[in-house]
């Protein structure tokens, strides 16, 4: 059973829009992890990224059940969440990043929707 949920918040006034994710925890160890598409390991890795953060605890409603996806402790998956953020501090990997943001915002923006017609 969920004992808490933590919704982390993070404004990026640069690009004008803000970042949500959620973790789950049951008595107290990680169980679940929300951020945009991404769940489990891969969400809560980005959660810990996170510049600026607010944190709101909440109690969870009870309803609906959730399912564990989390495989590592929390101190590991947080250890791990730093030296990546380590490494994307690098000149050359922060203009890469850049770069893959730009091109992912562009696409974005031309992307179309095709039905077919039987």
């Amino acid at each position: 059973m969920i004992t808490c949920l933590c919704e982390i918040s993070s404004s990026n006034p640069t690009q004008g829009n803000q970042s949500k994710g959620y973790l789950y925890f049951e008595r107290g160890e990680l169980y679940q992890a929300y951020y945009e598409r991404l769940k489990g390991n891969k969400a809560a890795l980005k959660i810990f990224r996170m510049n600026d953060v607010t944190a709101k605890f909440k109690k969870p409603s009870g309803k609906g059940h959730i399912a564990r996806t989390i495989t590592q402790n929390t101190e590991s998956l947080m250890l791990e969440a730093m030296r990546q953020k380590d490494e994307i501090k690098t000149p050359e990997v922060k203009r890469a990043i850049e770069k893959m943001q730009a091109k992912k915002k562009e696409n974005e923006k031309s992307v179309s929707y095709f039905v077919p017609i039987t």
